[in-house]
């Protein structure tokens, strides 16, 4: 495979505790230790978004995140909402991580191990990696060919497809031209800048929005929202659209649209769209239905 030449993401071992949640916030945080960072713009864009935020006025952009953190960026990007039996035996009912673990492991996100979840285990940049494949909708790599880095065989079996997808994307990159540290833990700044890269677009409230034609993904976290434009990027609708309706209007999309929301209407005013990909349940496969057809009165699916 040819491997994407991007700037590595720099990675840190030290740690943060578990007690200290990456929560939403209301309010912008204003952080006194992130002035200059290398990721300094990527984590005011989450914070502005209200995914992440620090504590008593620090980011601790360097430190290592937890899988529960991990679960609770997810769970706020995208809106998750819906919850299934705690199949887990090390998440407490009263944990603060709770909810968010059990969103993800509804969605299909976060599987766990041997029936534990290891909420407050560092996670690893492989394991980052595996989560960030299934929440945005990346398709991941049959036959990864991983042989450019010298630790590839640090890469499991399991998490070699999705490695492979985000290195394809250009998303990630190793710690150097062939190393990719796969066990090495994850940094709260380098989560940021990995789904910086990632999302191109984030749609986290109703209203009409202009494309963003960059290559990259679409992230539709609302209902009650109009797109216009033209577009190359995958568009992934979320939970967060459930019941609720989004309206392509004049736009044109020639990447990918997957809807995740229950019940969302997708509706058509003259506009071009390929097949919708449609997760009717997280835990069955996907399904391709036509796009609703051009039509000044728009027509839902």
């Amino acid at each position: 495979m040819k491997k994407t030449k991007l700037l590595s993401l720099l990675l840190s071992c030290s740690m943060i505790a578990a007690s200290l949640p990456l929560v939403a916030s209301a309010e912008r945080e204003s952080y006194s230790d992130t002035a200059g960072h290398w990721a300094e713009a990527s984590i005011d864009r989450w914070s502005e978004y209200g995914i992440v935020e620090g504590n008593d006025g620090r980011f601790e952009p360097d430190a290592s995140i937890t899988r529960g953190q991990m679960a609770t960026i997810l769970s706020n990007a995208l809106g998750l909402s819906k919850t299934d039996k705690n199949p887990f035996t090390d998440v407490d009912s009263d944990a603060w991580y709770t909810p968010y673990v059990l969103r993800c492991y509804t969605a299909g996100i976060m599987q766990g191990d041997n029936g534990k979840a290891n909420p407050d285990a560092t996670i690893t940049r492989q394991e980052a990696m595996v989560m960030l494949v299934r929440a945005l909708g990346i398709e991941p790599i049959e036959n990864p060919d991983l042989s450019a880095y010298s630790d590839m065989a640090d890469i499991g079996d399991w998490a070699a497809p999705y490695v492979a997808a985000m290195i394809l994307k250009g998303i990630v990159n190793g710690v150097s031209d062939t190393q990719l540290a796969p066990i090495s833990s994850m940094t709260r700044a380098s989560v940021m800048t990995v789904l910086d890269r990632a999302v191109v677009q984030y749609i986290n409230a109703p209203g009409s929005y202009e494309l963003n034609s960059q290559e990259g993904i679409v992230l539709v976290a609302s209902g009650d929202v109009t797109l216009t434009g033209t577009t190359s990027a995958n568009i992934l609708i979320t939970q967060a659209a459930t019941d609720k309706k989004v309206t392509f209007d004049n736009a044109k999309v020639t990447g990918n649209v997957t809807v995740t929301a229950e019940n969302a209407k997708v509706e058509n005013n003259n506009s071009t769209l390929p097949e919708i990909n449609v997760i009717k349940n997280e835990n069955e496969s996907s399904v391709a239905t036509p796009a609703p057809a051009p039509t000044t009165q728009p027509t839902s699916t």
